[in-house]
């Protein structure tokens, strides 16, 4: 059972929740339901449209932005999977054939209805459904997406800061300048190479990184809203919550009990 697939996060992201860079704890499957999107991983430019499918090992850095249509939707599931090589010779991206498109689009929406239910053995009946679409992905490992290389040369110093800022984000005091000496380059420099690959400048990075560790602990942890604050980096009670609620628009507690339904383990 050590290879068994946990899911931890079941979502459709649409409009800006797939804008931006990002670097995830857990495996991460991407399967594209409408507009096309680029993916940016390790200095490589991936773009990916409807029906294609992309999965991401743990902690690895990505950019993603939307190239065309007006609509623009994902379905994203976060797992994890104990103990196992997967994903160490396939591809980052594959192609779906038409009919598997299907199947994986209704395989999805199984995931996510048993999901939300979290109704008893719901963590086997998803684990088996996420393994079923899996399967669909190495299946057609020999239909990789094809890439192009990054524009980018300075993609290193882009990952070096961003790593550097997912280690060191529950400092309450980390300075641009500590982040720029991580990346090996002056504080200008990564400023301006920042907001041209992520969307964002390092420190508006920071406030957003910490604001996802306070959802997460806010909906998956027993802690206070004082040891929360302390653990995401804000040090400071009165400045997390002003922050939070200016990303959030509801107050710590005020999104807790909204979003009070479910706390999936991690």
């Amino acid at each position: 059972m050590d290879q068994f697939p946990h899911v931890a996060y079941v979502g459709v992201h649409e409009g800006r929740t797939v804008f931006g860079s990002f670097v995830d704890s857990e495996w991460v499957l991407h399967f594209v339901a409408a507009g096309e999107w680029s993916f940016q991983m390790e200095g490589r430019d991936y773009l990916v449209g409807p029906g294609d499918m992309i999965l991401l090992p743990p902690r690895l850095l990505h950019v993603v932005r939307q190239v065309s249509g007006r609509q623009r939707a994902q379905h994203v599931i976060h797992f994890e999977l104990h103990g196992s090589t997967l994903g160490q010779k396939l591809p980052l991206a594959v192609s779906l054939p038409k009919r598997q498109q299907v199947e994986a689009a209704q395989l999805f929406k199984r995931l996510r209805r048993e999901w939300l239910a979290a109704e008893a053995f719901a963590d086997v009946i998803t684990g088996g459904i996420l393994a079923e679409m899996l399967g669909l992905y190495f299946r057609n490992s020999e239909r990789p997406k094809s890439s192009a290389a990054s524009a980018t040369l300075a993609w290193k110093n882009i990952e070096c800061s961003v790593q550097y800022l997912h280690a060191n984000f529950h400092r309450p005091q980390l300075t641009l300048r500590d982040i720029s000496a991580a990346a090996k380059v002056s504080p200008n420099y990564l400023c301006r190479l920042f907001k041209q690959n992520t969307g964002y400048t390092p420190m508006a990075y920071l406030t957003l990184l910490r604001h996802s560790k306070a959802e997460e602990l806010l909906l998956r942890s027993l802690q206070n809203c004082t040891e929360i604050a302390e653990a995401a980096g804000y040090g400071d009670l009165h400045v997390f919550s002003r922050s939070f609620k200016k990303i959030a628009g509801l107050s710590p507690t005020e999104f807790q009990k909204q979003h009070a339904r479910r706390a999936p383990a991690i």
